[in-house]
């Protein structure tokens, strides 16, 4: 119950931000990734030379470069991209609840199941499909769970069980990189589907 209230107000301000467009969208942007680059570089820090900070770098450049751009085409295009997302991660987390069943190999994360995954493939591509195309909306979804795997692997290797610096932590929710996760993967796939 604690992800509720924070999720509400995170998506609130995104929407908000997203909808008006100039300074309110740039500032959230810049505040994200920067906060998100010190999360990846103390996971780079705590990994022993095992994750790279350029390489993490460089994927929050993708993913700010991605956005801007599909934000000048058409703000719409970023709900869409956020709705596939965040409907992504909630079925995940839903029904890997519910459901529970075989977990994914405990490299990659300790809680995480197959029933998890799938369930978040099927409620982002339904979400997305409702605002865009099925198949552009199944591959986003498909992508923004990959991100989420990523990143779940990419906190193994530095033995963090939430990205969040110290003190920063979001209620339920861990650090703002937990949260972007998917979106680094998928804001790519979608500059790409849309803008070619």
């Amino acid at each position: 119950m604690e992800r509720i209230p924070p999720a509400i107000a995170m998506a609130s301000v995104t929407l908000a931000a997203v909808s008006s467009g100039g300074a309110p969208f740039t500032l959230l942007l810049i505040c994200v990734c920067a906060v998100a680059a010190l999360e990846w570089l103390q996971l780079c820090g705590l990994s022993h030379g095992r994750l790279s900070a350029l390489e993490g770098l460089a994927v929050l450049a993708m993913f700010s470069e991605s956005v801007t751009r599909l934000h000048a085409q058409d703000a719409s295009t970023v709900i869409w991209l956020l709705f596939t997302v965040w409907a992504t991660d909630t079925g995940a987390l839903c029904c890997g609840r519910l459901l529970g069943g075989p977990q994914l190999p405990a490299f990659i994360s300790a809680n995480k199941t197959w029933a998890g995954a799938l369930g978040g493939v099927v409620c982002g591509s339904a979400a997305g499909s409702l605002l865009w195309q099925p198949v552009p909306s199944l591959l986003l979804a498909t992508a923004a769970l990959a991100g989420d795997l990523v990143e779940s692997r990419c906190k193994r290797i530095a033995g963090l069980k939430d990205s969040n610096l110290r003190g920063l932590a979001i209620p339920g929710h861990g650090g703002v990189l937990d949260r972007i996760d998917g979106l680094l993967a998928a804001a790519p796939l979608a500059a790409w589907l849309r803008l070619n």
